[in-house]
């Protein structure tokens, strides 16, 4: 058995959290719509707010609930599948070698600040034109009920916006910068990896399975590995070399593949565990009925 992975309770819960605020923001249009057509004064910026987040939150609950969660849950059945000896096995199996790496070893990568940079600056850009957007509509839209308070409360919405403007740049400089960040440690007792922000560790004979998580045909997204036991997730990423990447190694790209490629190897040659294909998206064709015959026989 393998430890089980906790971001598909996480997908459910922010599916469930985001279909309820959701119909709550319906809910709040609806009596606002109400009311106003009674004759009692409200604002109409105060409905376009409300069917603004009720659109958001659905949008984002659908993303979940129709592509993440289901995605999250099919790795998660191949994962345990894989850990029993069913499961399909990546087509190209890494070469045993212990002595693959001299021990200890470190591979690290480090964000690549120019590009980091540069997409923030991106997104500023965008967001401060959007936000610039929706103040002149509420300024010459005529939605508020003095002109001489016009101005005024519309630059009131500058302060929300500005709030919520600081909210997702601070959460998606935090997110880039955690995946950018990755330190390998290898010994000969086993591995550490820092990534997103968090540090795991496992023995070699501990490891039930080894598997990789993410991969491309053109390898144009970075590949995800994994090496699990009953107690631990080992997750980290193998980066290509783009011009744009976030992230680049410590070492010339050329000795980062090649101490990638010789990690496998070790792990292989230390766990004596196969390769299997945990993409829960069936990404290559060449993946055969007899990939899954070859991992129940070991």
């Amino acid at each position: 058995m393998v430890k089980r992975n906790k971001a598909v309770t996480w997908f459910w819960y922010v599916a469930i959290a985001g279909l309820a605020c959701g119909a709550i923001g319906l809910i709040a249009a609806i009596v606002g719509l109400l009311v106003s057509q009674s004759g009692a004064p409200i604002s109409i910026r105060v409905l376009f707010a409300d069917l603004l987040l009720l659109v958001l939150l659905l949008g984002v609950s659908i993303v979940v609930l129709a592509y993440l969660a289901p995605m999250f849950q099919r790795h998660e059945r191949l994962r345990h599948r894989a850990a029993v000896g069913i499961g399909r096995l990546d087509r190209e199996q890494p070469v045993p070698d212990p002595d693959a790496l001299p021990l200890p070893t470190t591979i690290e990568i480090r964000p690549k600040w120019a590009t980091v940079l540069g997409l923030v600056a991106v997104l500023v850009v965008i967001v401060a034109l959007v936000e610039i957007g929706m103040v002149l509509l509420f300024i010459a839209g005529g939605l508020l009920e003095s002109q001489r308070h016009r101005s005024a409360n519309g630059l009131l919405w500058l302060i929300p916006l500005a709030i919520i403007m600081i909210i997702l740049f601070t959460v998606y400089f935090y997110t880039i910068v955690g995946v950018a960040r990755e330190r390998i440690e290898v010994t000969t007792e086993g591995m550490v990896v820092r990534w997103h922000w968090r540090t795991r560790r496992i023995r070699w004979q501990d490891a039930r399975l080894f598997g990789m998580t993410a991969t491309t045909k053109d390898n144009a997204r970075p590949a995800g590995f994994e090496l699990s036991g009953a107690d631990t997730i080992l997750q980290w990423a193998r980066y290509k070399h783009r011009r744009f990447l976030i992230a680049q190694p410590t070492m010339s790209w050329s000795e980062y593949e090649r101490e990638m490629d010789a990690l496998l190897s070790l792990i292989a040659a230390k766990t004596h565990l196969p390769l299997y294909d945990l993409s829960p998206i069936k990404q290559r064709s060449e993946t055969t009925s007899a990939s899954y015959a070859d991992g129940a026989d070991r």
